[in-house]
């Protein structure tokens, strides 16, 4: 097949590219959260940045080749999760506990213009004591609206009833599959959850991080085989089950003593395999969608 490049950031020719940046807020809104794109610096942008959503650490923006992602507003984001008025199983590792502390915070986490660099606001936040909840629990029950953001639940509650104008989140803590954790995901099923937390709207598997940096594809794969048993044992198939892949970013260069083996391929093999085994294996029963922005 012939070949011949095209220039993503060219806006000027809109009658040949058809990836212009000029022709981006023509496309229709994206439906799912792993549409196929690329890093755009916020300076290159030809249209008001406002339209599209927050930048990273390093001034970049997500945008997909074939829809377009509209910022949306935590006010939206909790008034639109707490219409469901059932909670969110949320299975994850560092991943996790870094999107809890934005969605708890309604985004003010690492906001501040000299906080963006640091290596907290990067990956390495897992010392930082977070004031709404303990990060290092391996089991929190969060109730988040727009007015007041997270706080934990304690004391008696009932686990089928969400407070109006919440979202409910469980927060189930792992390592990843590994077996090197304090966290191991096999203790969670040890009890019945639906029992003590509810009957799920959405469970959220967020993967892949501990996976690819300290264990090997194969031991990944038969730990997953046994993770989905238990999902489809534990759970109706009314849930929505949402994947979320690894972090595109995180700490190229460990300063701790953990000696990560990461590479962006690696990643990817481990979260290839994650979303078709969990399609192939739990697609019939569950609404499967995959998270990988």
């Amino acid at each position: 097949m012939p070949s011949y490049d095209v220039n993503v950031m060219d806006y000027t020719d809109i009658n040949y590219n058809p990836y212009s940046l000029s022709r981006y807020l023509e496309l229709p809104f994206c439906t799912e959260m792993d549409a196929d794109g690329r890093w755009v610096l916020v300076t290159d942008l030809p249209f008001d940045p406002s339209l599209v959503p927050l930048p990273d650490n390093y001034n970049r923006v997500w945008l997909p080749y074939t829809c377009q992602m509209r910022r949306i507003s935590y006010d939206t984001l909790t008034k639109t999760l707490n219409d469901r008025r059932r909670p969110i199983h949320w299975f994850g590792d560092s991943n996790t506990r870094r999107a809890l502390k934005k969605i708890t915070t309604l985004g003010e986490w690492c906001t501040l213009p000299e906080d963006l660099a640091s290596r907290k606001c990067i990956c390495e936040d897992q010392g930082e004591r977070f004031p709404i909840y303990n990060t290092a629990a391996s089991q929190t029950i969060l109730d988040v609206n727009s007015t007041d953001g997270g706080h934990k639940v304690t004391g008696r509650y009932n686990p089928q009833q969400v407070p109006k104008d919440n979202i409910r989140i469980i927060s189930l803590r792992v390592g990843g599959l590994t077996n090197n954790s304090n966290f191991l995901w096999q203790n969670h099923f040890a009890s019945n959850l639906t029992k003590r937390f509810g009957h799920p709207s959405t469970i959220i598997l967020s993967l892949t991080n501990w996976d690819a940096a300290f264990t090997s594809l194969s031991y990944f794969a038969n730990q997953l085989d046994m993770l989905m048993e238990r999902i489809n044992d534990t759970y109706d198939g009314s849930a929505k089950i949402i994947v979320r892949t690894g972090q595109y970013f995180c700490c190229h260069t460990d300063t701790s003593s953990s000696h990560r083996r990461y590479s962006r391929l690696r990643n990817r093999a481990f979260d290839n395999y994650l979303i078709s085994a969990i399609r192939l294996r739990l697609g019939k029963k569950y609404d499967i969608h995959v998270w990988d922005v």
